[in-house]
């Protein structure tokens, strides 16, 4: 949330506070429910936000784990390959030496 997004909030919700006990002292039933809707709406943009925030930082750690991923995916599907040729070398070994018998 950006520091102009996060005061506008504010100042939303503080407004709402302040119309509300205005309302409370007046008796004006009007006011309050303005102050409570300004207060409602100030959280459901807080509650945007945070979603946002949280997205950002969730796509920003993937992209970090993709990163460092392709950095050693050579190296691991190397691994991973000669893995594979040893087992099928002792797999066709095996299968030989049973032919032999």
């Amino acid at each position: 949330m950006s520091v102009t997004s996060k005061a506008k909030t504010k100042a939303q919700e503080l407004k709402g506070k302040a119309k509300t006990k205005v309302a409370k002292t007046t008796g004006n039933d009007k006011m309050r429910a303005e102050g409570e809707t300004d207060q409602a709406k100030s959280s459901v943009k807080k509650a945007g936000e945070a979603v946002k925030d949280k997205a950002k930082a969730a796509k920003a750690k993937v992209e970090s784990k993709s990163d460092s991923a392709a950095a050693d995916g050579g190296a691991k599907a190397r691994a991973e390959a000669s893995k594979g040729k040893a087992a099928v070398k002792k797999t066709a070994d095996k299968t030989k030496a049973a032919a032999e018998r």
